[in-house]
């Protein structure tokens, strides 16, 4: 197999190298992430001008982890530009794709925001199979839980009919494997993960204005409902949940079509 790996940290970040480190075993590796982090840059995407890509060794002193690509630019383009600009050919075409392991979960609405999830829908555009894998928030991070479960994963993901059909986003708990109590699938949740604050200041002239941001962590559940997937992994689950990029609000389109000649009216 051929697998492209990339992620919305770094290419310099230990979730990504903890994860290259399993997926070998699978398979010829291929490297394309962001040359910094590029968190909460969800499906950005650079439209003109040049894209500075950097060719270099991922893991120098491992032979199976030679292949990198340091990109200057947001996680979507990592992963659109190796698949359009780079390997292209069928003996280099990625068979699947794994993002991650990103440093935090992707879960609830903060799904919207994420570069993991926006490197992965790069892959899903393209007709190349994707998972996204994320570890949980913590006090400290440690992916080697997260990694073999990537691992695992893909080894079904690969051989699924529908593979290309949506991204797997895999969320895996911050705790010791011993109080992992399993994999549940769940649902987007219905929060943010994090609250931003701002506190202005003036600058050299009244219509200039600075905002020095904070960023607060908002650890409240959804619910108190293991079909969210920010209270199962917050509750010690991994959680498999996969992702389709049509936002479409079907509810309220059938709502629509029956009242359109009336409600509607004024629009139509």
């Amino acid at each position: 197999m051929k697998i492209l790996l990339s992620n919305d940290d770094g290419f310099d970040a230990p979730g990504i190298h903890a994860l290259a480190a399993e997926m070998k075993k699978l398979g010829e590796i291929v490297v394309a992430a962001p040359a910094e982090p590029q968190s909460a840059k969800s499906h950005a995407k650079a439209v003109r001008g040049q894209l500075k890509v950097h060719a270099e060794p991922f893991e120098p002193e491992d032979p199976a982890l030679q292949k990198g690509y340091r990109v200057f630019g947001t996680p979507y383009d990592s992963v659109d530009v190796a698949l359009r600009a780079i390997l292209t050919d069928p003996e280099t075409r990625p068979d699947l794709v794994v993002t991650g392991i990103n440093h935090g979960s992707n879960v609830a609405y903060d799904i919207l925001h994420s570069g993991t999830i926006g490197a992965s829908s790069a892959a899903y555009f393209n007709g190349v199979p994707v998972i996204a894998m994320s570890l949980n928030g913590g006090s400290r991070y440690d992916y080697t839980y997260s990694a073999k479960y990537a691992l695992k994963a893909a080894k079904w993901f690969v051989n699924q009919p529908d593979n290309r059909d949506y991204i797997l986003s895999i969320n895996t708990p911050n705790c010791p494997d011993a109080d992992i109590k399993g994999t549940i699938v769940s649902r987007m949740g219905h929060r943010h993960n994090y609250t931003n604050s701002y506190a202005k200041t003036l600058g050299e002239d009244a219509d200039t204005m600075y905002f020095d941001m904070k960023v607060a962590p908002n650890h409240a559940d959804s619910a108190e409902d293991l079909s969210y997937d920010d209270y199962a992994v917050n509750h010690n689950y991994v959680v498999v949940t996969p992702l389709d990029m049509d936002v479409t609000d079907y509810s309220h389109i059938e709502r629509f079509i029956a009242v359109a000649d009336t409600d509607l009216s004024p629009i139509l």
